[in-house]
């Protein structure tokens, strides 16, 4: 008997992003690698005049501080989101946090849609891109709590994005349930 295989095509939508982006990311990091070989070489042979086994050559290693990897990395992983007007509002208004952003969304909203919703076991509402609550954040856009105009409100990707940026700045990514915030 033949076995037909159903695959999910929305799982398979649903992770084609994360999966192109985490692989960017690593290419990224081997081109990083190939630089750094290729400049230890070149600074290497550059000194080289002729071989000669009782002359020590000190190859000079490139050495990167903790600060330059990081901002290598942030800089190349924020740029491997951009292209989608969300994805590029995500880090105008998150600037040197938008890595962390984009982290934090993998678990709370991995399409980043604006139109996600999702009803809480106390009855209020995550809504939008960074699943803000509408009972606890409506007053900050001067809306009553869980207001019909504020959660359409909630659902504009721009103000959204803001009131996340508010929330992290004031009470930093614990504010935020998903595995890959904290």
């Amino acid at each position: 008997m033949k076995r037909v295989y159903n695959t999910n095509k929305t799982i398979l939508e649903k992770y084609s992003k994360v999966l192109s982006i985490q692989l960017a990311v690593v290419l990224i990091i081997i081109t990083f690698l190939n630089i750094i070989i290729l400049e230890s070489n070149r600074r290497s042979s550059a000194r080289i005049k002729e071989y000669n086994p009782a002359v020590k050559i000190d190859l000079d290693p490139i050495r990167f501080t903790i600060e330059e990897l990081e901002t290598f990395y942030r800089k190349h992983t924020i740029q491997a989101y951009a292209g989608t007007p969300t994805d590029d509002l995500i880090i105008e208004i998150f600037g040197d946090d938008a890595d962390w952003a984009f982290r934090c969304l993998k678990s709370e909203n991995a399409t980043h849609g604006a139109d996600r919703e999702n009803i809480n076991r106390d009855g209020t509402k995550d809504i939008g891109v960074f699943q803000v609550n509408s009972y606890w954040h409506c007053g900050k856009l001067g809306y009553a709590r869980s207001s019909a105009e504020c959660e359409d409100e909630l659902r504009k990707p721009e103000v959204n994005i803001r009131i996340a940026k508010q929330i992290y700045d004031s009470s930093g990514p614990r504010a935020w349930y998903g595995g890959t915030c904290n």
